[in-house]
């Protein structure tokens, strides 16, 4: 899928870990690289609740703390959270 990806095929990556992903969806790393595809493609808000997933099943995985992270400041959405606790 990584293959796809790097050529700018992301529909074709899209659709490959899609499928891996129903024969698999406990493992994070599948929700992880959606989340990189879809944050690819634009799909921000979609991308977030990608890298979520892989984050509620394995809480130590950064890299996937990281994607989100990126995918909210694209969204604007960080920008408020830091707002809202923003300490005075």
């Amino acid at each position: 899928a990584k293959i796809y990806q790097f050529y700018g095929k992301a529909i074709l990556s899209l659709c490959m870990l899609e499928a891996i992903h129903e024969k698999h969806p406990s493992q994070p790393v599948v929700w992880y690289e959606l989340g990189n595809v879809h944050l690819a493609v634009g799909n921000k808000n979609k991308s977030i609740d990608f890298f979520q997933k892989a984050i509620d099943l394995e809480p130590s995985f950064n890299a996937a703390k990281l994607g989100r992270e990126k995918s909210l400041k694209m969204s604007g959405v960080g920008c408020i959270f830091r707002k809202l606790f923003k300490k005075s």
